[in-house]
Protein backbone atom coordinates (compact mmCIF):
# COMPACT_ATOMS: atom_id res chain seq x y z
CA UNK A 1 0.00 0.00 0.00
CA UNK A 2 0.73 3.51 -0.48
CA UNK A 3 2.76 5.07 2.92
CA UNK A 4 0.69 7.56 4.01
CA UNK A 5 3.75 9.20 4.88
CA UNK A 6 4.63 9.51 1.21
CA UNK A 7 1.24 11.12 0.66
CA UNK A 8 1.97 13.83 3.45
CA UNK A 9 5.21 15.24 1.17
CA UNK A 10 3.84 14.73 -2.18
CA UNK A 11 0.94 17.18 -0.97
CA UNK A 12 3.34 20.28 0.05
CA UNK A 13 1.96 22.14 2.71
CA UNK A 14 -1.43 20.69 2.95
CA UNK A 15 -2.63 19.38 6.19
CA UNK A 16 -2.86 16.01 6.71
CA UNK A 17 -5.17 14.12 6.84
CA UNK A 18 -6.82 13.23 3.83
CA UNK A 19 -10.24 12.42 3.98
CA UNK A 20 -11.54 10.93 0.77
CA UNK A 21 -15.22 11.47 -0.01
CA UNK A 22 -16.69 9.38 -2.90
CA UNK A 23 -19.82 11.30 -4.25
CA UNK A 24 -21.54 9.76 -6.84
CA UNK A 25 -24.94 8.05 -7.63
CA UNK A 26 -26.13 4.88 -7.02
CA UNK A 27 -25.00 2.09 -9.66
CA UNK A 28 -22.15 4.43 -10.61
CA UNK A 29 -19.18 2.14 -9.94
CA UNK A 30 -18.69 4.24 -6.20
CA UNK A 31 -18.44 0.87 -4.83
CA UNK A 32 -15.34 0.10 -7.16
CA UNK A 33 -13.96 3.19 -7.08
CA UNK A 34 -13.74 3.05 -2.88
CA UNK A 35 -12.41 -0.33 -3.25
CA UNK A 36 -9.25 0.64 -5.61
CA UNK A 37 -8.90 3.23 -3.15
CA UNK A 38 -8.44 1.05 -0.62
CA UNK A 39 -6.21 -1.12 -1.85
CA UNK A 40 -4.20 1.85 -3.34
CA UNK A 41 -3.54 3.19 0.36
CA UNK A 42 -6.57 4.89 1.74
CA UNK A 43 -8.13 3.47 4.86
CA UNK A 44 -12.23 3.19 4.95
CA UNK A 45 -12.58 3.56 8.66
CA UNK A 46 -14.66 0.93 10.57
CA UNK A 47 -17.66 -1.79 10.38
CA UNK A 48 -18.23 -2.29 6.67
CA UNK A 49 -21.34 -3.63 4.76
CA UNK A 50 -20.61 -7.45 4.32
CA UNK A 51 -24.71 -7.60 2.05
CA UNK A 52 -23.38 -8.40 -1.23
CA UNK A 53 -27.14 -9.03 -2.80
CA UNK A 54 -27.21 -6.28 -4.83
CA UNK A 55 -23.18 -5.37 -5.16
CA UNK A 56 -20.81 -9.05 -5.65
CA UNK A 57 -18.14 -7.39 -5.37
CA UNK A 58 -18.99 -5.44 -2.17
CA UNK A 59 -19.88 -1.88 -1.29
CA UNK A 60 -16.98 -1.09 0.39
CA UNK A 61 -19.10 1.39 2.45
CA UNK A 62 -18.73 2.12 6.44
CA UNK A 63 -21.52 0.95 8.15
CA UNK A 64 -22.22 4.02 10.72
CA UNK A 65 -21.45 6.69 7.38
CA UNK A 66 -24.36 5.33 5.97
CA UNK A 67 -26.57 5.05 8.80
CA UNK A 68 -26.04 8.70 9.17
CA UNK A 69 -26.35 9.82 6.26
CA UNK A 70 -29.60 7.87 6.28
CA UNK A 71 -30.55 9.22 9.48
CA UNK A 72 -29.93 12.88 8.03
CA UNK A 73 -32.32 12.23 5.17
CA UNK A 74 -35.34 11.04 7.31
CA UNK A 75 -34.80 13.76 9.39
CA UNK A 76 -34.92 16.29 6.58
CA UNK A 77 -38.15 14.26 5.53
CA UNK A 78 -36.37 12.34 2.81
CA UNK A 79 -34.67 9.43 1.59
CA UNK A 80 -32.13 8.10 -0.91
CA UNK A 81 -34.26 8.32 -3.75
CA UNK A 82 -35.63 11.94 -3.38
CA UNK A 83 -35.18 14.38 -5.63
CA UNK A 84 -33.15 17.12 -4.27
CA UNK A 85 -31.22 19.81 -5.36
CA UNK A 86 -29.18 22.80 -3.80
CA UNK A 87 -31.70 25.90 -4.93
CA UNK A 88 -34.84 23.41 -3.63
CA UNK A 89 -33.37 22.03 -0.58
CA UNK A 90 -31.83 22.99 2.69
CA UNK A 91 -29.40 21.10 5.57
CA UNK A 92 -30.71 23.66 7.69
CA UNK A 93 -32.83 22.51 10.90
CA UNK A 94 -30.98 19.27 12.07
CA UNK A 95 -31.25 18.48 15.68
CA UNK A 96 -28.31 19.28 18.19
CA UNK A 97 -28.09 15.66 18.53
CA UNK A 98 -27.42 14.74 15.18
CA UNK A 99 -25.07 17.33 14.77
CA UNK A 100 -23.50 15.80 17.76
CA UNK A 101 -23.30 12.83 16.26
CA UNK A 102 -22.03 13.80 12.71
CA UNK A 103 -18.82 15.22 14.73
CA UNK A 104 -17.84 12.14 16.91
CA UNK A 105 -18.20 9.74 13.81
CA UNK A 106 -15.66 12.70 12.37
CA UNK A 107 -13.58 12.88 15.37
CA UNK A 108 -13.55 9.30 16.06
CA UNK A 109 -13.02 8.27 11.87
CA UNK A 110 -11.33 11.10 10.47
CA UNK A 111 -8.16 10.72 12.80
CA UNK A 112 -7.70 6.58 12.64
CA UNK A 113 -5.36 6.87 9.95
CA UNK A 114 -3.55 9.80 7.63
CA UNK A 115 -5.32 8.51 4.31
CA UNK A 116 -9.55 7.26 4.70
CA UNK A 117 -12.09 6.97 2.11
CA UNK A 118 -16.10 7.18 2.78
CA UNK A 119 -18.19 6.25 0.48
CA UNK A 120 -21.99 6.61 0.35
CA UNK A 121 -24.38 7.97 -2.55
CA UNK A 122 -26.49 9.61 -0.10
CA UNK A 123 -23.35 11.88 0.43
CA UNK A 124 -24.50 13.84 -2.90
CA UNK A 125 -26.98 15.48 -0.87
CA UNK A 126 -25.19 15.75 2.85
CA UNK A 127 -21.57 16.47 1.37
CA UNK A 128 -21.70 20.46 2.92
CA UNK A 129 -21.95 18.76 6.46
CA UNK A 130 -19.26 16.64 6.11
CA UNK A 131 -17.31 19.34 4.27
CA UNK A 132 -18.08 21.57 7.29
CA UNK A 133 -16.20 18.42 9.97
CA UNK A 134 -13.18 18.17 7.96
CA UNK A 135 -12.56 21.97 7.92
CA UNK A 136 -12.91 21.91 11.22
CA UNK A 137 -10.66 19.17 11.93
CA UNK A 138 -8.21 20.89 9.93
CA UNK A 139 -7.88 17.75 7.32
CA UNK A 140 -8.17 18.44 3.90
CA UNK A 141 -11.09 16.96 1.68
CA UNK A 142 -10.85 14.64 -1.76
CA UNK A 143 -14.16 14.83 -3.45
CA UNK A 144 -14.34 12.28 -5.96
CA UNK A 145 -17.12 11.98 -8.60
CA UNK A 146 -17.72 9.30 -9.98
CA UNK A 147 -19.99 9.45 -13.16
CA UNK A 148 -21.60 6.74 -15.84
CA UNK A 149 -24.14 7.10 -18.94
CA UNK A 150 -26.96 8.39 -16.60
CA UNK A 151 -29.20 6.12 -18.95
CA UNK A 152 -26.96 2.96 -18.43
CA UNK A 153 -27.51 4.35 -14.15
CA UNK A 154 -31.47 4.12 -14.95
CA UNK A 155 -31.51 0.81 -16.71
CA UNK A 156 -29.63 -0.53 -13.36
CA UNK A 157 -31.86 0.75 -11.20
CA UNK A 158 -35.04 -0.47 -13.21
CA UNK A 159 -33.41 -4.06 -13.25
CA UNK A 160 -33.27 -3.49 -9.59
CA UNK A 161 -35.76 -1.94 -7.95
CA UNK A 162 -38.57 -1.85 -10.64
CA UNK A 163 -37.75 2.32 -10.68
CA UNK A 164 -39.24 4.37 -13.56
CA UNK A 165 -36.25 5.02 -16.65
CA UNK A 166 -37.43 8.83 -15.93
CA UNK A 167 -36.83 8.77 -12.19
CA UNK A 168 -34.05 6.99 -12.32
CA UNK A 169 -32.34 10.01 -15.01
CA UNK A 170 -34.06 12.66 -12.84
CA UNK A 171 -32.32 11.01 -9.52
CA UNK A 172 -29.05 11.04 -11.40
CA UNK A 173 -29.07 14.95 -12.39
CA UNK A 174 -30.27 15.40 -8.75
CA UNK A 175 -27.81 13.32 -7.23
CA UNK A 176 -24.49 14.34 -9.73
CA UNK A 177 -25.70 18.45 -9.83
CA UNK A 178 -25.85 18.80 -6.23
CA UNK A 179 -22.88 16.89 -5.18
CA UNK A 180 -20.90 18.89 -8.48
CA UNK A 181 -22.29 22.56 -6.78
CA UNK A 182 -21.47 21.43 -2.85
CA UNK A 183 -17.80 20.02 -3.74
CA UNK A 184 -17.11 23.28 -5.51
CA UNK A 185 -14.15 24.89 -4.34
CA UNK A 186 -12.61 21.43 -3.19
CA UNK A 187 -9.54 19.94 -4.33
CA UNK A 188 -11.62 17.14 -6.05
CA UNK A 189 -11.96 14.96 -9.54
CA UNK A 190 -14.66 13.56 -11.91
CA UNK A 191 -14.00 10.23 -12.63
CA UNK A 192 -16.26 8.49 -15.51
CA UNK A 193 -17.59 4.94 -14.86
CA UNK A 194 -17.14 3.59 -18.46
CA UNK A 195 -13.36 4.87 -18.66
CA UNK A 196 -12.45 3.40 -15.19
CA UNK A 197 -13.34 0.09 -16.05
CA UNK A 198 -11.51 0.03 -18.94
CA UNK A 199 -8.65 1.20 -17.86
CA UNK A 200 -8.00 2.49 -14.12
CA UNK A 201 -4.93 4.03 -14.81
CA UNK A 202 -5.66 6.80 -16.95
CA UNK A 203 -9.00 7.49 -15.49
CA UNK A 204 -6.93 7.83 -11.92
CA UNK A 205 -4.23 9.89 -13.04
CA UNK A 206 -5.55 13.34 -12.81
CA UNK A 207 -6.26 12.36 -8.79
CA UNK A 208 -2.97 10.82 -8.30
CA UNK A 209 -1.73 13.95 -9.95
CA UNK A 210 -3.36 16.37 -7.90
CA UNK A 211 -2.52 14.64 -4.10
CA UNK A 212 1.14 13.89 -5.96
CA UNK A 213 1.40 10.15 -6.02
CA UNK A 214 2.10 7.55 -9.04
CA UNK A 215 0.18 4.84 -10.29
CA UNK A 216 1.15 1.51 -9.89
CA UNK A 217 2.56 -0.49 -12.67
CA UNK A 218 1.07 -3.82 -13.82
CA UNK A 219 4.14 -5.37 -12.54
CA UNK A 220 3.70 -3.80 -9.17
CA UNK A 221 1.54 -5.53 -5.94
CA UNK A 222 -0.58 -3.30 -5.74
CA UNK A 223 -1.11 -2.71 -9.05
CA UNK A 224 -1.60 -6.15 -9.63
CA UNK A 225 -4.01 -6.45 -6.89
CA UNK A 226 -6.11 -3.70 -8.46
CA UNK A 227 -6.33 -4.95 -11.97
CA UNK A 228 -7.66 -8.58 -10.40
CA UNK A 229 -10.36 -6.87 -8.76
CA UNK A 230 -11.29 -4.26 -11.29
CA UNK A 231 -12.82 -5.71 -14.37
CA UNK A 232 -15.39 -4.96 -17.42
CA UNK A 233 -17.90 -7.85 -15.46
CA UNK A 234 -18.91 -4.98 -12.98
CA UNK A 235 -20.39 -3.35 -15.62
CA UNK A 236 -23.98 -4.62 -16.15
CA UNK A 237 -25.77 -2.36 -18.11
CA UNK A 238 -24.50 -1.08 -21.58
CA UNK A 239 -25.66 1.59 -23.88
CA UNK A 240 -24.95 0.78 -27.35
CA UNK A 241 -27.34 3.38 -28.75
CA UNK A 242 -30.67 5.46 -27.86
CA UNK A 243 -33.90 3.47 -28.61
CA UNK A 244 -36.93 5.62 -29.83
CA UNK A 245 -38.61 4.32 -26.70
CA UNK A 246 -35.76 5.88 -24.75
CA UNK A 247 -35.48 9.26 -26.71
CA UNK A 248 -39.12 9.53 -25.83
CA UNK A 249 -37.97 10.11 -22.27
CA UNK A 250 -38.46 13.85 -20.66
CA UNK A 251 -35.43 13.82 -18.86
CA UNK A 252 -32.97 12.14 -21.34
CA UNK A 253 -31.75 14.84 -23.23
CA UNK A 254 -31.22 16.88 -19.46
CA UNK A 255 -29.00 14.17 -18.22
CA UNK A 256 -27.33 13.68 -21.30
CA UNK A 257 -26.52 17.10 -21.46
CA UNK A 258 -24.83 17.02 -17.89
CA UNK A 259 -23.10 13.51 -18.66
CA UNK A 260 -21.45 15.43 -21.40
CA UNK A 261 -20.46 18.40 -18.89
CA UNK A 262 -19.00 16.44 -16.57
CA UNK A 263 -16.33 15.35 -18.92
CA UNK A 264 -15.26 19.10 -19.03
CA UNK A 265 -13.07 20.90 -16.53
CA UNK A 266 -15.80 21.15 -13.92
CA UNK A 267 -13.69 24.28 -11.90
CA UNK A 268 -13.78 26.75 -15.02
CA UNK A 269 -16.15 29.70 -14.68
CA UNK A 270 -17.98 28.78 -18.06
CA UNK A 271 -18.48 24.90 -17.01
CA UNK A 272 -19.89 26.33 -13.76
CA UNK A 273 -22.25 28.51 -15.15
CA UNK A 274 -23.61 26.15 -17.53
CA UNK A 275 -24.22 23.57 -14.58
CA UNK A 276 -26.23 26.58 -12.68
CA UNK A 277 -28.71 27.09 -15.62
CA UNK A 278 -28.53 23.23 -15.55
CA UNK A 279 -29.62 22.94 -12.36
CA UNK A 280 -32.47 25.77 -12.81
CA UNK A 281 -33.57 23.95 -16.11
CA UNK A 282 -33.99 20.38 -14.23
CA UNK A 283 -36.00 21.84 -11.20
CA UNK A 284 -38.40 23.20 -13.96
CA UNK A 285 -38.82 19.81 -15.27
CA UNK A 286 -38.86 17.69 -12.67
CA UNK A 287 -41.88 19.87 -10.98
CA UNK A 288 -43.05 20.32 -14.65
CA UNK A 289 -43.31 16.71 -15.31
CA UNK A 290 -44.23 15.42 -11.15
CA UNK A 291 -41.54 13.57 -10.93
CA UNK A 292 -40.49 14.56 -7.45
CA UNK A 293 -44.39 13.02 -6.08
CA UNK A 294 -43.56 9.97 -8.69
CA UNK A 295 -39.80 9.85 -7.12
CA UNK A 296 -41.82 9.99 -3.35
CA UNK A 297 -44.52 7.01 -4.74
CA UNK A 298 -41.66 5.16 -5.70
CA UNK A 299 -39.79 5.47 -1.94
CA UNK A 300 -42.76 4.19 -0.26
CA UNK A 301 -43.01 1.19 -2.70
CA UNK A 302 -39.52 0.65 -1.86
CA UNK A 303 -39.63 1.12 1.86
CA UNK A 304 -42.51 -1.68 1.68
CA UNK A 305 -40.93 -3.92 -0.60
CA UNK A 306 -37.88 -3.43 1.71
CA UNK A 307 -39.71 -4.40 4.66
CA UNK A 308 -41.21 -7.05 2.53
CA UNK A 309 -37.91 -8.19 1.65
CA UNK A 310 -36.11 -8.05 5.08
CA UNK A 311 -38.98 -9.90 6.66
CA UNK A 312 -38.37 -12.61 4.09
CA UNK A 313 -34.50 -12.80 5.23
CA UNK A 314 -35.55 -13.22 8.37
CA UNK A 315 -38.14 -15.96 8.10
CA UNK A 316 -35.04 -17.78 5.78
CA UNK A 317 -32.39 -17.16 8.26
CA UNK A 318 -34.90 -18.55 11.46
CA UNK A 319 -35.73 -22.01 8.72
CA UNK A 320 -31.87 -22.40 8.29
CA UNK A 321 -31.72 -21.69 12.06
CA UNK A 322 -34.54 -24.27 12.71
CA UNK A 323 -32.64 -26.70 10.51
CA UNK A 324 -29.47 -26.54 11.81
CA UNK A 325 -31.14 -26.68 15.67
CA UNK A 326 -32.99 -29.99 13.68
CA UNK A 327 -29.78 -31.77 13.11
CA UNK A 328 -28.09 -30.80 15.91
CA UNK A 329 -31.05 -32.24 17.81
CA UNK A 330 -31.12 -35.20 15.65
CA UNK A 331 -27.33 -35.81 16.37
CA UNK A 332 -27.88 -35.44 20.12
CA UNK A 333 -30.67 -37.78 19.98
CA UNK A 334 -28.61 -40.33 18.06
CA UNK A 335 -25.48 -39.67 21.06
CA UNK A 336 -28.39 -39.87 23.41
CA UNK A 337 -29.37 -43.76 22.09
CA UNK A 338 -25.87 -44.71 21.74
CA UNK A 339 -24.88 -43.65 25.26
CA UNK A 340 -27.94 -45.19 26.22
CA UNK A 341 -27.04 -48.48 24.41
CA UNK A 342 -23.60 -47.92 25.85
CA UNK A 343 -25.20 -47.44 29.68
CA UNK A 344 -27.44 -51.21 28.81
CA UNK A 345 -23.98 -52.84 27.71
CA UNK A 346 -22.10 -51.72 31.09
CA UNK A 347 -25.07 -52.72 33.13
CA UNK A 348 -24.99 -56.27 31.54
CA UNK A 349 -21.23 -56.42 31.58
CA UNK A 350 -21.29 -55.50 35.46
CA UNK A 351 -24.21 -57.74 35.91
CA UNK A 352 -22.36 -61.26 33.94
CA UNK A 353 -19.06 -59.79 36.35
CA UNK A 354 -20.94 -59.76 40.10
CA UNK A 355 -22.05 -63.48 38.92
CA UNK A 356 -18.76 -64.59 38.15
CA UNK A 357 -17.43 -63.00 41.24
CA UNK A 358 -20.07 -64.58 43.39
CA UNK A 359 -19.15 -67.99 41.90
CA UNK A 360 -15.88 -67.62 42.40
CA UNK A 361 -16.04 -66.60 46.08
CA UNK A 362 -18.53 -69.42 46.37
CA UNK A 363 -15.68 -71.86 45.06
CA UNK A 364 -12.77 -70.30 47.35
CA UNK A 365 -15.39 -71.35 50.35
CA UNK A 366 -16.01 -74.53 48.74
CA UNK A 367 -12.43 -75.16 49.00
CA UNK A 368 -11.88 -73.72 52.33
CA UNK A 369 -14.11 -76.01 53.92
CA UNK A 370 -12.88 -78.80 52.13
CA UNK A 371 -8.64 -78.01 53.56
CA UNK A 372 -9.74 -76.49 56.77
CA UNK A 373 -9.45 -79.92 58.65
CA UNK A 374 -6.14 -80.94 56.77
CA UNK A 375 -4.27 -77.30 57.69
CA UNK A 376 -2.05 -78.35 60.65
CA UNK A 377 -1.22 -81.49 58.36
CA UNK A 378 -0.29 -79.30 55.40
CA UNK A 379 1.40 -77.01 58.08
CA UNK A 380 3.47 -79.67 59.67
CA UNK A 381 4.73 -81.26 56.33
CA UNK A 382 5.79 -77.66 55.22
CA UNK A 383 8.05 -77.05 58.54
CA UNK A 384 9.45 -80.85 57.53
CA UNK A 385 10.23 -79.51 54.14
CA UNK A 386 11.95 -76.24 55.43
CA UNK A 387 14.05 -78.20 58.17
CA UNK A 388 15.69 -81.09 55.63
CA UNK A 389 16.54 -78.20 53.28
CA UNK A 390 18.03 -76.06 55.87
CA UNK A 391 20.29 -79.67 57.43
CA UNK A 392 23.61 -79.27 55.59
CA UNK A 393 24.78 -82.72 53.87
CA UNK A 394 26.77 -84.88 56.13
CA UNK A 395 30.85 -85.96 54.66
CA UNK A 396 32.38 -89.35 55.13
Amino acid sequence: MLSPSYVRTALRGVKMSIVGIIAGMHRSGTSALARMMNLYGFEIPGELDTNTHHNATGHWEPVAFVSLNTHILKELGADWCALRLPETSTLDGLSTKTRAALTAYATESFSLHDTIVIKDPRVCYTLPLWLDEVTQRGDTALVLLPYRHPLEVAKSLAARDDMHLNVGLALWLCSMLSAEYYSRGQLRSAIEFGAFIDNWRIAFTPVAERIGTHIPEANDPIGTKIDQYINREQRHQTVQQLTDEHRALSMLDLALEAYETFHSDLDTPAVREHLDALRHRVGLHIAAEGLAEAAREFGLRYSHMRAIAERDDLIVTLRNKITELEGTIAWREGHLDASIAECDWRRTTTSALQAEVQRLSAVVNTQDTLIGPFRWLIGLWLRITRRNTDTPPSHN
